[in-house]
């Protein structure tokens, strides 16, 4: 599939988040934050697909802050009518569907910083990984956010195979439609990244669980700061720190460098 050239983002930043949601009008894609150079521009934009055109997005209630203080991932409710953004310990919460911003009044327990996010099958939200600033945050340890009860809490996982990996910043986590948490790449300071460069987590009747399923014929070294994304049986992992996308078959288990697709970026 070919890349096509759409309208240019308004604004020049890094470490942002773009979410895609639907408003009273149907799917819009959302830019929130990031580290902006100027001019600064407005705290959220909006892309309509339509109309092939950015716009500003100014929502009635609460003000979100134009630049974030850390990186941030954003993610929807299963409708895509709320968007929940993460950042120095604040969570805003953006209702697309009656254009109206809140922030919730329950501070989390400490700062994330380069976390993954996902939103569970239960409603909950789940950072995984990620620095509070002064030391990385163990992979045993994830932080939720009950998106109906606006309250923050810890649970510590499992291991149903393998080991807990090790800490990570800079990686991805997503979810299937079976509940199951990919988690790729990630560095902890070491050469060769953290270990294991896969990992999945799995969340039943309220508890959490790794493993760690092998990666066969793996001829990549790790990857930050990259984008994945769940496509029928695919964990699709593209851009980031080197120049390849590589797709991973779900069902196996196992990579299959016969289906990468490899761009020049």
């Amino acid at each position: 599939m070919p890349y096509e050239e759409h309208a240019k983002v308004p604004v020049k930043s890094d470490g942002h988040t773009i979410v895609y949601a639907k408003n009273a009008k149907g799917g819009m894609i959302y830019l929130f934050g990031g580290f902006r150079n100027d001019p600064k521009g407005s705290a959220i934009y909006g892309y309509s697909l339509e109309l092939n055109a950015w716009s500003e997005i100014t929502p009635n209630g609460a003000k979100m802050p134009v630049e974030s203080v850390t990186k941030i991932s954003g993610v929807t409710d299963s409708s895509l009518n709320t968007i929940y953004i993460f950042d120095n310990s604040i969570m805003y919460i953006f209702d697309v569907l009656n254009n109206y911003f809140v922030i919730s009044p329950n501070l989390a327990p400490y700062q994330v910083n380069y976390y993954a996010a996902v939103m569970l099958n239960t409603g909950e939200i789940a950072y995984i990984g990620g620095s509070n600033d002064k030391n990385n945050i163990p992979m045993g340890q994830i932080l939720l956010f009950n998106t109906k009860l606006s309250s923050w809490y810890i649970k510590n996982a499992q291991v149903a195979n393998g080991v807990i990996p090790s800490p990570r910043l800079g990686h991805t986590a997503s979810i299937a439609p079976d509940g199951r948490i990919f988690v790729y790449g990630g560095y902890d300071g070491s050469a060769t990244g953290s270990s294991p460069t896969f990992a999945v987590l799995e969340y039943i009747n309220g508890e959490f669980a790794w493993s760690t399923p092998q990666l066969f014929n793996q001829s990549y070294p790790f990857r930050i700061y990259h984008t994945s994304h769940v496509f029928d049986n695919y964990l699709i992992i593209a851009f980031g720190m080197n120049v390849h996308i590589i797709i991973y078959y779900l069902k196996q288990s196992s990579y299959l460098p016969s289906l990468a697709m490899y761009i020049n970026l």
